[in-house]
């Protein structure tokens, strides 16, 4: 199975859903409703979903058909890579610095409703980024990012994991410059193995997650 389609009207349900998994709402028959894409396995006990299999041959057509939403941030998924390209309303080295300033960084890191606490942050090539991460529901989240190249403004390199194992993922985010207040953001995440991001996807919401914590990130670059 690849994404699990739930929709129900959420003033039914007394489960207090993450908003990272929140896809969209919509009127049907004079009702609003939510359409929520949540793993299966965490809500299965509940009883009260719909669910529409599909057949996992076809994660990447349903991400890349998805791929381009309301808040301009584009994911597509090739292989053992997952793409997200945003473009931000500001000027490249203020995106820049927003990615590397540890004042700024852990303000936004992260989907929607989730909170940082940094153990250590050194951002410079060879340095270290331990940080909780905190759930809304919750639940507590060990990182460790390492930073591997830094070519200001243009391009971060970093492997991304936790202490038990440092290179769950490897991440290069690029920054170009479209107009003196524009910046095309990329963000390529390669995984150990197809089948590794599959399970990012589906189990932890990969992609929707990205594009909150993109959503956040403009904030944030509002505030600076």
């Amino acid at each position: 199975m690849s994404f699990t389609w739930v929709q129900t009207a959420l003033r039914k349900t007394k489960i207090n859903l993450p908003t990272h998994y929140v896809y969209r709402n919509n009127m049907q028959d004079g009702k609003r409703k939510l359409i929520l894409n949540i793993p299966l396995q965490e809500y299965s006990h509940c009883g009260i979903f719909k669910t529409e299999n599909k057949n996992k041959n076809n994660l990447e057509d349903d991400n890349m058909n998805n791929a381009q939403d309301t808040n301009n941030t584009l994911t597509s998924i090739t292989g053992q890579e997952l793409r997200i390209t945003r473009i931000f309303h500001a000027p490249r080295e203020l995106v820049f610095k927003a990615w590397t300033d540890p004042e700024h960084l852990p303000k936004w890191w992260g989907p929607k409703g989730f909170t940082n606490t940094v153990q250590e942050i050194d951002i410079r090539p060879g340095g270290v980024w331990r940080y909780v991460m905190h759930g809304p529901d919750g639940v507590d989240y060990d990182n460790k990012i390492t930073y591997h190249k830094i070519v200001s403004p243009e391009q971060l390199v970093y492997s991304h994991g936790d202490d038990d194992e440092d290179d769950q993922f490897h991440v290069t985010v690029t920054f170009k410059e479209q107009a003196n207040t524009t910046t095309e953001l990329t963000m390529t995440a390669r995984f150990k193995s197809a089948a590794e991001l599959e399970k990012a996807v589906k189990e932890y919401g990969a992609v929707e997650g990205a594009k909150s914590t993109m959503d956040r990130l403009q904030e944030q670059l509002a505030a600076m």
